[in-house]
């Protein structure tokens, strides 16, 4: 099932979580830290399988299924200003039109780096936040053709990560190497999502899908309902 990112109230909901985090790391105020994981076990099922991408009448709906209440976007075509198939454009670095992007980036590894420094006992918490805002970040900096590069910064991540949790005395730092190597092998493959990017009038939108069938077919559907077609970039 294809989902969607880019909805405005998911980009509140990082930066409040990511926030929370923060400033309990610089206060001490622990209770910071609870109201923080209590959010993100919230809102955990909405990142990971609450947003669904639908086709109604002329329209695509971007809409929150956990939870339901969550404002749904609707596109015309008419309001399709481009597509960009990221599997066929392999030279089209995504940041390109997702700059904020590095917003989130640097608020992740600031919290990460923050968390090891302040409470090296919870190096795997932060070594979460570290990993979920590079790999996230590469996917957008590496295009297709260059994702052997991303992989190799990646891998040189986990070893400085490694190195900072070494100097920290953690004893299980040789472990955060040996996850690198499994996200760099996740990266290079096709166990990662597939995706195309849908620039609106109203906003930019990444629509992921592990099945690139399923997104050809949206692909195809979004041409029919356009006339003339949007302009579809695939190389």
């Amino acid at each position: 099932m294809a989902r969607f990112q880019g909805h405005p109230i998911e980009d509140a909901i990082v930066i409040l979580i990511g926030g929370l985090y923060f400033v309990s790391l610089l206060t001490k105020a622990s209770w910071l830290v609870t109201l923080g994981g209590i959010m993100f076990m919230i809102f955990l099922p909405t990142f990971l399988f609450g947003r669904k991408v639908e086709i109604r009448g002329d329209r695509i709906v971007l809409k929150f299924e956990c939870p339901p209440f969550f404002p749904k976007i609707e596109v015309s075509p008419g309001d399709i200003v481009e597509i960009i198939d990221l599997e066929q454009a392999e030279e089209v670095p995504p940041i390109k039109y997702y700059k904020k992007a590095l917003g989130f980036t640097l608020l992740w590894l600031l919290v990460g780096f923050t968390g090891l420094i302040e409470k090296p006992e919870w190096a795997f918490v932060w070594a979460g936040w570290i990993y979920w805002g590079i790999i996230g970040f590469l996917t957008l900096i590496f295009p297709k053709k260059l994702r052997k590069q991303g992989a190799i910064v990646l891998l040189s991540f986990s070893v400085i990560v490694s190195y900072v949790l070494y100097l920290l005395n953690v004893s299980l730092y040789p472990f955060y190497i040996f996850l690198g190597f499994i996200l760099v092998l996740s990266y290079l493959t096709d166990l990662r999502e597939k995706a195309i990017i849908l620039v609106t009038e109203k906003g930019t939108y990444f629509i992921y899908s592990i099945d690139y069938k399923e997104l050809v077919e949206l692909l195809k559907t979004i041409g029919r309902l356009s006339s003339g077609g949007p302009n579809v970039q695939t190389a």
